[in-house]
């Protein structure tokens, strides 16, 4: 089942977030999407690129009715695997993300936010599923390969 946001709906800018670790190989991915929207120009996103930490990403969340997140996933699919969560409607369980370097990372502060009635009305999680999470620069091949993918699943929010 494909989840998305409707774009024809959005009276304000899209938030995307990418998260990630640029020194931790796939965690780097959501990051990696960041730049290469920026290069596009997309007059509708706002794209913006964060390490991760949940007080961060509430408060860039905080005003704003439609965000995107991007991020590297570890749980135990195939390296390479997009996934689509609609995180208003479904929790992104705390072990989908089990890379984070923080210990109040994206899913406690997606949940935080549901508890404190301060989710954006539209939030999506976009995630690739790592293969390589240790020190050092660089996706893996498979990883590297879904960067366009997830490229152009957001360019469709640009208005």
């Amino acid at each position: 089942m494909t989840i998305m946001l409707n774009p024809t709906a959005q009276p304000a800018p899209v938030l995307v977030i990418g998260i990630g670790n640029d020194y931790r190989h796939d965690d780097g991915v959501g990051l990696v999407v960041a730049r290469a929207l920026k290069q596009k120009s997309l007059p509708h996103l706002t794209i913006i690129e964060s390490t991760g930490g949940g007080a961060e990403l509430m408060d860039l969340w905080q005003t704003k009715p439609c965000v995107i997140l991007i991020d590297a996933v570890s749980s135990n699919a195939e390296p390479g695997t997009f996934h689509q969560r609609n995180v208003v409607e479904t929790p992104l369980l705390t072990n989908f993300l089990t890379q984070s370097s923080h210990a109040f990372g994206l899913a406690p502060a997606i949940e935080l936010s549901r508890t404190l009635n301060s989710l954006p009305v539209q939030l999506l999680f976009l995630g690739v599923e790592g293969e390589d999470f240790s020190l050092g620069l660089g996706l893996s091949p498979r990883v590297q390969a879904m960067v366009p993918v997830v490229v152009e699943h957001v360019c469709q929010f640009s208005g």
